[in-house]
């Protein structure tokens, strides 16, 4: 019996040893597999780092490296640096503008009407870039007026053939702009000093916000221009003001907040619901063509009923005044500026769940407009002092390393003799493995 009881412990004290001992190993492993990760995390991060600081003095290398740090872990910040590394690639000015007030543009994307103190208020020509990553080139075409004076606001039909000015001075003048380097003056719109304009798709009602917070509603329909309305809900200064594309819904923001406007009979206006603005104090409205959706600051609205908006989502890491937005007609993309200059394109597909694809760097912390093209692959961004910028966005999906590797680089290549020139001698990185070369796109 003794030594049955002796075998039985000594058999269990076997057991318990070899759990413990397997147990000791599954911790191990762990341990091992959580400081690889934590290896590649760091290594991926100073991948990005190094990419982002060769934007400016080595494109190639920027591109290799951020597009090398989401393939090692792809995850916020490895993504980011690398779509910003993209978006930087297509920076292209419009040359000789600088201070500018206001800017408008086309639904094609080919056409932008800017407002600047040294050239006037002009059209300008887009032409289309010439392949992947490559650059728009912006022309002045035609002259509307050679003085800047007080223009505070501008605003172009969808196919550009219609374009609206409005001035300080207690008015606005409508254009007919069908011929880009000879725009005729058509009609001038008597009402008060003008704060914020708009013009439907068709160019056939426009929206002007005046200083003392009226926004009067117009019928271009005839041979001159009818005053057909008057909204009179704020009583303090008007911020903004978007209007949907069909001239069906209008959002206008002041000082005290945000409000709905059903325009389906031009001539009797019918105030909707108010948009809860509390604590996103904002100078920028934008809506969809067809009115369904609009941006109001920070936040996504469904604006489908007038009278009862319902709040969508809201962009996330928004941090100072929405100074200006600008939406595709499907709301599918969006474009944003920040007090701060911060410049923003949105992925807007899951409605509820906006993301950042890409944020805009220009040569100036202040910027007054965005514009974005019917398709989202125009975006354009005017400046208090270093005037207009254009970026070609064709092949940005929001996931930047499919993106880098569809657009032609499928043979981006980093070997060992190119890092060690590139980096000046830093290590191999061990996420790259014993080999000769790393290639991000296989």
């Amino acid at each position: 019996m003794a030594a049955r009881l002796r075998g039985w412990a000594l058999g269990t004290a076997v057991v318990v040893l070899s759990a413990l001992a397997a147990v000791g190993g599954g911790v191990a492993i762990r341990q091992h597999v959580v400081a690889q990760e934590a290896l590649r995390v760091a290594e991926a991060r100073e991948l990005a780092l190094l990419g982002v600081a060769s934007r400016v003095t080595e494109p190639y290398a920027a591109v290799a490296l951020g597009a090398a740090a989401v393939k090692v872990h792809a995850d916020d910040q490895t993504r980011t640096a690398l779509a910003d590394t993209m978006i930087s690639e297509r920076q292209a000015a419009f040359r000789g503008t600088g201070i500018v007030a206001a800017m408008a543009m086309g639904a094609d994307g080919k056409t932008a009407l800017v407002a600047d103190q040294d050239l006037g208020v002009a059209l300008w020509t887009l032409s289309p870039p010439g392949g992947p990553g490559s650059r728009l080139d912006a022309i002045r075409a035609g002259v509307l007026e050679s003085r800047f004076g007080g223009v505070r606001a501008v605003a172009l039909s969808a196919d550009a053939r219609t374009a609206l000015i409005g001035d300080v001075d207690g008015s606005a003048s409508l254009w007919n702009t069908t011929d880009r380097d000879h725009p005729v003056k058509t009609a001038t719109l008597e009402g008060g000093s003008v704060r914020n304009a708009a013009l439907t798709s068709d160019g056939k009602t426009a929206l002007i916000g005046h200083e003392d917070g009226g926004v009067a509603v117009w019928d271009l329909t005839g041979a001159r221009p009818v005053r057909a309305a008057t909204l009179t809900a704020h009583r303090s200064a008007l911020r903004s003001l978007g209007l949907s594309a069909d001239g069906r819904i209008a959002v206008t923001v002041s000082e005290q907040g945000s409000t709905v406007w059903d325009l389906s009979d031009r001539t009797r206006p019918v105030q909707g619901g108010e948009l809860s603005t509390a604590g996103t104090a904002s100078a920028a409205v934008a809506l969809t063509a067809d009115g369904r959706t609009t941006l109001v600051g920070g936040t996504l609205w469904d604006v489908s009923d007038p009278a009862r908006p319902q709040r969508l989502a809201s962009l996330p890491d928004v941090e100072h005044l929405m100074v200006s937005a600008a939406l595709t007609p499907d709301s599918g993309f969006a474009i944003t500026a920040e007090a701060d200059g911060r410049t923003v394109v949105w992925d807007l597909r899951d409605r509820r769940r906006p993301s950042r694809m890409a944020v805009f760097k220009a040569p100036d912390t202040r910027v007054d407009e965005v514009a974005l093209n019917a398709d989202g692959k125009v975006a354009l961004i005017a400046t208090a002092k270093s005037g207009v910028f254009s970026w070609d966005l064709t092949g940005i999906s929001g996931d930047p390393l499919p993106d880098v590797c569809a657009g032609g680089r499928t043979a981006l290549s980093i070997t060992r003799t190119w890092w060690n020139d590139t980096t000046k001698g830093k290590p191999w990185p061990d996420s790259f493995g014993n080999r000769n070369s790393f290639e991000p796109c296989a």
